[in-house]
C-alpha cells in the first residue's frame, strides 16, 4: 500500500515511517522541517527516509494515488498567545484544513494523531 506520513521529521513520525517501510509500505514522507525543534535532530530523524520539505498550509499534497495519510504534522506548544500565535494557526489548523480538504476530495481516509500540549496537564 501507499500512504502520506506528514509530520515524518518528528519523533513519532519517522518511527512510524520507518516502521511502515519495514513492512513493505511505499511511502511518501513529507514535513516541514520548522525549527521549533533543532533542525538537526529533526534531520537525524529523517535519515534514511525520502521527506520532501513542503509546507501545507501552502502547498497541496497530491493524494489520488495514495492508500491512506497518517497527518502527524503539527507546531508543538498550542497554547501559545502573542505574536506567534497566528503561526500555530497557519501550523495546526491551516495546514490540516488543507490536507482534510485533499483527502475527502480525494477520497483518502486520514489518520489524524497528536502528541505534544494539546492533552494538558493530564
Amino acid at each position: 500500500m501507499r500512504y502520506v506520513v506528514t509530520g515524518a521529521a518528528g519523533f513519532i513520525g519517522s518511527q512510524l515511517a520507518e516502521s511502515l517501510a519495514a513492512q513493505g509500505h511505499e511511502l511518501v514522507c513529507v514535513d516541514c522541517f520548522t525549527d521549533y525543534y533543532d533542525v538537526t535532530l529533526k534531520e537525524e530523524n529523517a535519515r534514511g527516509l525520502d521527506v520532501r520539505r513542503i509546507d501545507l498550509a501552502e502547498a497541496d499534497l497530491e493524494l489520488a494515488s495514495v492508500d491512506g495519510v497518517f497527518h502527524l504534522a503539527g507546531q508543538p506548544g498550542v497554547r501559545s498567545f502573542g505574536d506567534v500565535f497566528d503561526e500555530y494557526v497557519r501550523r495546526n489548523l491551516v495546514a490540516s484544513r488543507r490536507v482534510f480538504e485533499r483527502a475527502a476530495r480525494d477520497g483518502v481516509r486520514v489518520v489524524f494523531s497528536s502528541s505534544s500540549s494539546v492533552y494538558g496537564d493530564a
